[in-house]
């Protein structure tokens, strides 16, 4: 029964955060975590489990402190229970991307090192970890100005995610990621091309995940690319679509989200004023 009982919450759980009910989600994973350290004991690799899915709650609600925090309790716990490996480059790989995310690259490789000896001592690395590992070190380069170390290790795990999972958000956060890197080093037309094959799996990425940024993320490095080249049309047109992708996550994000809520009207009201700003002149 306890059993069938904690299954009942974890659904509950990934519904409220696939439907961004945050407070419902937070009071689901700590009815979760307090029950598993009742049945288990505090140092379980499940309780290490269960603190690292608070965590992605955080991170998915942009609460990237409380996320480091979580996914951190949760790697100890793992480390400490002699967690399999899978589930501990899980938790390192989290814990990187927070650490990059905060600015702390060097903390971020040290630790994408230690995933990186973890898989290659197996003798089939897992597909998406790698993939993983390659977006968190690009994103650690970039942050870094190494923008060729950055490109290379980013089309890896594009090339990995497209093979593995083609309509899986990850996938479209790989494209990000390209365009973004493309553009910065004005490799144009290969962030437009990127962008482009982001926008073919969109549809089906907003079923699996209504909330994600990427394609926004997308639209907005185009815009710039647009900019700089001075092409109007392409400009206006991708301004359209950018306004219309920020009315739908204002649709999608939960008014108890307000860090998120408040980004996409803020990046609203950008667009209003860019398309003002156009008809001035």
């Amino acid at each position: 029964m306890a059993c069938v009982t904690l299954k009942k919450k974890n659904c509950w759980t990934y519904l409220a955060i696939f439907l961004g009910q945050f407070e419902d989600a937070e009071k689901y994973h700590f009815a979760t975590l307090k029950r598993r350290q009742k049945l288990q004991g505090e140092e379980h690799p499940y309780v290490g489990a269960t603190l690292n899915n608070i965590g992605l709650m955080y991170d998915q609600k942009g609460d990237k402190d409380n996320a480091l925090i979580y996914f951190m309790k949760g790697l100890e716990i793992k480390k400490k229970s002699k967690a399999n490996d899978l589930s501990l480059i899980n938790s390192m790989n989290n814990v990187a991307s927070m650490y990059c995310g905060l600015g702390r690259t060097n903390d971020a490789h040290r630790m994408l090192d230690e995933v990186e000896y973890i898989l290659n001592r197996q003798k089939v690395s897992p597909g998406d970890p790698v993939a993983y590992l390659y977006g968190t070190r690009g994103l650690a380069y970039m942050k870094e100005g190494k923008l060729n170390e950055a490109r290379e290790v980013i089309e890896k795990g594009v090339e990995k995610r497209q093979s593995l999972a083609p309509d899986n958000p990850s996938y479209l956060e790989s494209l990000s990621h390209k365009a973004e890197i493309c553009r910065l080093q004005r490799d144009f037309k290969a962030c437009r091309h990127t962008v482009d094959m982001a926008l073919k799996v969109q549809e089906t990425v907003v079923k699996a995940m209504p909330q994600h940024f990427f394609i926004k993320e997308c639209l907005e490095c185009l815009l710039k690319v647009h900019e700089e080249l001075g092409d109007t049309v392409n400009y206006k047109n991708t301004l359209g679509k950018l306004e219309s992708e920020l009315l739908r996550l204002e649709r999608e994000i939960d008014e108890s989200n307000k860090r998120k809520l408040q980004g996409v009207r803020s990046a609203l009201e950008d667009v209003k004023l860019k398309f003002d700003s156009m008809e001035e002149t």
